[in-house]
């Protein structure tokens, strides 16, 4: 090479303290452009956002609900994002935001996509809060005995939540027993008067069942049949028509979930309301899931023939009455 050109060639070489040139903002269509949040604030505003972006948010967040119900109540985080990303990519592309469905499947775009997201999965936890404030209720009404205090309510908890004993129906009380009691005369008979007859009666024995061994409970052949376990689930059921002839098993794993949280605040014996969170819920959670894939590998026939009798249980009626079709309650 000629030593001018290799001079010219040298001139224009970037020096080494030279920044690369900034990248040009991204320019977005106005219907694909969302407002982000305001300072301090955590999620981004449904109202502040374009009508189609509202459109897709709306939509994903009834897909995104029913994703969860479904497939997955808790998800670790990289299956959380890719439920959440699934829901609003599909809705942003049935929607007609092409070029929005496009970005949400960018992989470099995560910082971008958070907020969406985030907005997505508020909605998630709120109906997660809502079976749980549900089942707060239920818990009182359907046959665990902390209200009456019919035993020692810390040490019954403590027994009930052990191995999942919880998910099984409490045996019906034994028929009451009566002892024969003499009844006292009301009066002192006259001297010389015949002596009356010694009058009985029959006084019902005192019972208090023992809720803190084996033998309370039904625990063969009743897995997720305690009447909690049946309102609980029901109370996330309504709709038009059952998708499917059984319910989901992540359903009933997180009514059983939320029943075990409601129980654990009940360790103290008085009621300790706890954040329902799900760092906290998921490890039982997981222990529900198991038991149940447990059941469908080893008993396929049986498991099915539960899960369809608890959809059956679910569509009766909601816990205010009102009848249920079979679909979740997925608003």
């Amino acid at each position: 090479m000629p030593r001018d050109m290799l001079r010219k060639f040298k001139a224009h070489a970037p020096k080494n303290d030279e920044k690369p040139a900034a990248a040009a903002p991204r320019v977005w269509s106005s219907q694909a452009e969302y407002k982000a949040p305001d300072i301090g604030q955590r999620l981004i505003s449904m109202h502040a956002q374009s009508a189609k972006i509202q459109e897709v948010l709306g939509k994903a967040v009834t897909t995104a609900i029913g994703l969860f119900l479904i497939q997955d109540a808790y998800p670790d985080v990289a299956l959380r994002e890719s439920m959440l990303q699934d829901a609003l990519v599909s809705m942003a592309t049935e929607v007609g935001l092409k070029e929005l469905a496009e970005s949400l499947c960018n992989p470099d775009e995560h910082r971008w996509r958070k907020f969406l997201c985030d907005y997505v999965f508020n909605h998630v936890v709120h109906v997660r809060l809502d079976v749980k404030k549900c089942a707060e209720f239920i818990v009182l009404d359907s046959g665990y005995p902390m209200r009456d205090r019919l035993c020692d309510v810390p040490r019954y908890v403590s027994f009930i939540t052990l191995k999942l004993q919880y998910i099984f129906p409490l045996k019906a009380p034994p028929p009451p027993q009566f002892d024969e009691v003499v009844v006292p005369p009301t009066s002192v008979p006259a001297e010389g008067a015949e002596t009356p007859p010694i009058v009985t009666k029959h006084v019902e024995r005192p019972y208090v069942p023992s809720y803190i061994k084996d033998e309370s409970l039904e625990l063969h052949g009743g897995a997720y049949k305690h009447p909690t376990i049946v309102a609980t689930l029901r109370s996330m059921f309504s709709g038009l028509a059952s998708p499917e002839p059984k319910v989901p098993m992540s359903m009933v794993a997180l009514a059983a979930t939320t029943v075990h949280f409601c129980l654990s605040e009940w360790a103290t014996s008085s009621p300790h309301l706890t954040e329902f969170k799900g760092n906290k819920a998921r490890p039982e959670y997981r222990k529900n899931m198991e038991l149940l894939q447990m059941n469908r590998k080893d008993n396929p026939q049986q498991y099915h023939a539960l899960m369809s009798d608890l959809l059956t249980q679910a569509m009766e009626s909601d816990v205010n009455g009102a009848e249920s079709d079979g679909v979740p309650d997925i608003y």
